[in-house]
C-alpha cells in the first residue's frame, strides 16, 4: 500500500460533512414548541384531536382496554394502559411534530400536528 496523506481539502470536506450531519440532527430534532397544535390520537379506526394549549386527561379504548392519556403544560403522555409491559408510560412526553408515543398492544398512536404549516418541517421534503 501506498502511504496516504491528508491534505487540507481532504479535511475540509470531512469537516462540512460533519456540519452538515449534525445541523440536520438539530433541524429534524426541532419543532419542540411547548403548547402548540393538536395532539392526535388514532385508536384502530377511530382518530381523536385536542388542543396542546389545554390541561386534559382523556381515556381512550383500545384492542384489550381503556388507556388514559394526560395534556399537561403543552406536553402528552400515557398515564395508564392495560398492556402488559408498560413500555408507552414510561416514553418521553409529546410535545413537537417529530414525536410519537404508541401502545402496540392496544392499539393506541399519540402525534402533535403543528397548527401553524406556513413553515415546513423535516418530513415535508
Amino acid at each position: 500500500m501506498k502511504n496516504l496523506k491528508i491534505k487540507f481539502l481532504d479535511v475540509l470536506c470531512a469537516v462540512v460533512f460533519v456540519a452538515v450531519i449534525v445541523c440536520s440532527i438539530f433541524y429534524a430534532a426541532g419543532g419542540k414548541s411547548t403548547g402548540a397544535g393538536n395532539l392526535v390520537i388514532t385508536s384502530g379506526s377511530s382518530e381523536y384531536i385536542y388542543p396542546m394549549d389545554k390541561n386534559l386527561v382523556v381515556e381512550v379504548s383500545g384492542k384489550i382496554g381503556k388507556t388514559v392519556v394526560q395534556i399537561k403544560n403543552g406536553q402528552a403522555f400515557i398515564s395508564d394502559s392495560p398492556c402488559p409491559n408498560k413500555t408507552c408510560m414510561q416514553c418521553k412526553p409529546v410535545s413537537g411534530s417529530m414525536n410519537v408515543i404508541s401502545c402496540l398492544p392496544n392499539g393506541i398512536f399519540l402525534r402533535v400536528e403543528k397548527v401553524d404549516d406556513s413553515t415546513p418541517d423535516a418530513l415535508s421534503y
